[in-house]
């Protein structure tokens, strides 16, 4: 029940805790056990991006057919680290496909919308088992306003002619209504390309589960706080009769450990990152 609520507290904004409903994440074991998971059909048009004439690249790109092979474990992966991987697809530009695969040094993942994001985020088990319609077991909605680099906008309406999922990579704008995003498109295979305000309204901004902050930045929410400094996760909240319950993660760690801090609290606890000692009041 802890550990739930702290992957959620872990972002880099407030977000409010009527956003955190997404199910309960799925193990790259049992993602591989997925059969027949359906891919992502590319859209009828992309915006800005007319259709495709001529030759593409897939002669000079080598891709095989689903199912993709085992990655193993789901990444924890920072922000740097999941736009790199982006743009290793990007610069070679992958011929979109829901029906093949790409292996490239971060794994074999299927060639669409949905396997380009699974590329990025790190995702474990195989690498056609994740789609528009289940991504959401590997992340959660947040606020328009906490979207930071390497999160992504999502939308499945059931409809396979709307279905998709880019890479969020930062704002056009001042008023951040106008995304630049990598996508894996049908139309330009991956490009980066910048949104409309309204086409992106139609999407909801989502975090990966695993995302690794860096930095120490503190968190509040109606129930503790939560920062991040030294390479850890750290989260603070009131327990039964208002104990202190202290959360980490180390990136690379099986789940989160936990400890009852001694003394009690009636008030939300507060934590802090300074001169290199955590603080806790």
């Amino acid at each position: 029940m802890y550990v739930r609520l702290l992957r959620r507290l872990t972002v880099g904004l407030v977000v409010t805790l009527a956003l955190f409903t997404a199910p309960q994440a799925m193990s790259p074991a049992s993602a591989a056990l997925l059969t027949g998971t359906p891919g992502d059909p590319p859209l009828p048009s992309y915006p800005g991006l007319p259709p495709l004439t001529g030759s593409t690249t897939l002669a000079t790109v080598t891709t095989t057919a689903t199912p993709c092979d085992d990655n193993g474990t789901d990444q924890h992966l920072t922000r740097n680290e999941v736009l790199t991987r982006a743009r290793s697809w990007l610069s070679v530009g992958i011929p979109y496909s829901k029906e093949r695969c790409y292996r490239n040094s971060y794994g074999d993942y299927r060639t669409d919308c949905s396997g380009f994001v699974s590329m990025a985020w790190g995702l474990g088990g195989s690498g056609s088992s994740y789609w528009t319609g289940n991504l959401d077991l590997q992340s959660y909605p947040i606020s328009r306003s906490s979207l930071l680099p390497g999160d992504a906008l999502l939308r499945h309406t059931g409809d396979v002619h709307e279905n998709h999922v880019a890479l969020f990579v930062e704002w056009a704008d001042s008023a951040h209504t106008q995304p630049v995003v990598i996508e894996q498109t049908g139309s330009r295979d991956t490009v980066q390309d910048t949104w409309s305000s309204s086409n992106a309204s139609l999407y909801t901004p989502v975090r990966y589960d695993n995302i690794v902050e860096t930095g120490a930045i503190e968190v509040s929410s109606s129930s503790g706080r939560s920062y991040f400094g030294d390479g850890q996760h750290h989260a603070y909240e009131l327990g039964a009769s208002d104990t202190l319950q202290h959360f980490w993660y180390t990136p690379g760690q099986t789940g989160w450990s936990n400890a009852t801090l001694p003394g009690s609290l009636t008030a939300e606890p507060a934590a802090y990152l300074a001169n290199g000692q955590h603080h806790v009041y």
